[in-house]
């Protein structure tokens, strides 16, 4: 699928735009993406197993 196509089907209509899907609750950041903390709070996962860092 190209980048078009996934910002229709997840309806992305800013950009930049920043979604983090898992764990629910989903959450999303548009705009500005140099505020560190916010996007650190965005993308933290916690301690599960699968965390990405």
């Amino acid at each position: 699928m190209e980048a078009g196509e996934l910002a229709e089907r997840d309806r992305i209509i800013a950009t930049p735009t920043l979604r983090r899907l898992l764990p629910l609750p989903s959450v999303s950041l548009v705009g500005d993406m140099g505020n560190e903390e916010q996007l650190a709070a965005l993308i933290d996962y916690g301690e599960s197993p699968g965390r990405m860092m």
